[in-house]
């Protein structure tokens, strides 16, 4: 993150038999998207595979971007930096796990699947010092964190009662014996930002409707280093653990 999305490239690998009006709602959605950030798809493949080989249709992509804030990196918080998430965790990959497991008219549990760059750029110009920018795709929150803390050699401290999760993601999580800080967001980012910004961030995201739900989570801080606690309502304390295992579900 940290740099304005410009060119992309989108290759896709379809099953035989995959209907062509599902293809052209994806596009038509990818263009959307698109138009939205301003980048251009300039180049893409296709690729046929026979039937019963992969289930529907695969999309890769990668893109190019121009760098307009330097300096992010998971090597670079420092102790008093604020962690901020900009909305709800666990979003997609709880509705994603409901619709895999045949629940999903039971609990109504949307993707989260949106374009940052607009609130993000909202941040970058703020004149806040930003450490570290991330999404909470792979692992979810909790490996985003403890990537930080590892990298960065520093403790970071979490409030469990400010992590924002939506009720419906905590009742499928809670139904599957999983935690929401361990699925994917694909619409979210977590921001470590200067002690003292905190609150220039915050009025920059809640000023969007992608922001709305932005919520102060934590601080790093100067304990043992290279883990992240977890503190509860009741002032207890305990390790945030990272993901481990096959991650459930798989999304990419």
């Amino acid at each position: 993150m940290g740099a304005r999305p410009l060119f992309l490239y989108a290759g896709f690998i379809i099953e035989e038999g995959f209907l062509i009006e599902d293809l052209e709602r994806i596009l038509q959605d990818m263009r959307e998207e698109t138009e939205k950030t301003g980048i251009m798809v300039v180049t893409g493949d296709t690729k046929i595979m026979p039937r019963g080989q992969l289930n529907g249709v695969i999309i890769n992509t990668s893109g190019i971007g121009e760098l307009l804030y330097r300096g992010l990196s998971a090597s670079n918080l420092n102790v008093e930096d604020r962690i901020i998430v900009t909305g709800t965790v666990g979003d997609h990959g709880a509705c994603i796990l409901a619709e895999r497991e045949g629940i999903g008219f039971e609990l109504d549990i949307p993707s989260d699947c949106a374009s940052l760059w607009e609130i993000l750029k909202k941040v970058l110009d703020s004149g806040a010092e930003i450490h570290a920018m991330r999404d909470p795709t792979r692992g979810g929150l909790a490996a985003v964190l403890n990537e930080w803390a590892t990298a960065s050699g520093t403790e970071i401290e979490i409030l469990e009662y400010e992590i924002p999760v939506e009720g419906s993601v905590r009742g499928i999580c809670e139904l599957l014996g999983m935690e929401p800080t361990h699925l994917a967001s694909e619409g979210r980012a977590v921001i470590a930002v200067k002690n003292g910004d905190e609150g220039t961030v915050l009025d920059s995201l809640r000023n969007h409707p992608l922001g709305k739900g932005a919520r102060l989570i934590g601080s790093v801080t100067d304990g043992e280093g290279k883990r992240v606690i977890l503190r509860s309502p009741y002032n207890t304390r305990r390790i945030m653990e990272p993901p481990s295992g096959e991650l459930l579900p798989r999304i990419c």
